[in-house]
């Protein structure tokens, strides 16, 4: 096993050394005078990020598919459901469980938690999506902006890449 943790610290600092490579690179593009080549370079920094992040999902994916999967079962069996504790690799392993819960019938729910003596738990909110894009059209159809002593709002430019013809 310490043979594949050298391996594996090979690759993490190959890695590393390679993005920050790239991040140098990156820093390098305010020098860049002319416009089409600044876009050139940016378009080949989005592609190279692009190609990071689809890594890092699929080693994200692995991740949690060993850390939902396969490992709880092989602790339940190997510990009793306890914890296991590698002192070489100053690590311990403990199974935990998350819930998730959510209302089939948001009003019947909320009403079954106020009956029940649990209504401090029902407050009223707005989905943040719904207030953004509302704010939008306001601002865009009425020229009329929300009051900031009432709401927070920031925004900011970017530039977006699209196939070209």
């Amino acid at each position: 096993m310490k043979r594949d943790q050298t391996s594996l610290d090979d690759h993490i600092s190959a890695v590393k050394a390679s993005l920050t490579s790239l991040a140098k690179d990156a820093d390098n593009t305010k020098k860049i005078k002319d416009t089409f080549d600044l876009l050139r370079k940016f378009k080949y920094l989005r592609d190279a990020y692009e190609e990071i992040d689809s890594v890092r999902k699929d080693l994200y994916n692995n991740i949690e598919f060993l850390s939902k999967t396969v490992i709880p079962d092989r602790l339940d069996s190997a510990s009793g459901g306890g914890s296991i504790v590698l002192k070489d690799i100053g690590a311990q392993f403990v199974i935990g469980t998350r819930e998730n819960v959510s209302m089939v019938d948001k009003e019947a729910g909320m009403a079954w938690l106020a009956e029940n003596g649990y209504g401090d738990l029902v407050t009223e909110t707005v989905n943040a999506s719904t207030l953004t894009a509302f704010a939008k059209d306001l601002l865009k159809t009425e020229n009329l902006a929300l009051p900031e002593d009432k709401f927070k709002h920031s925004s900011y430019r970017y530039t977006s890449i699209r196939k070209a013809g």
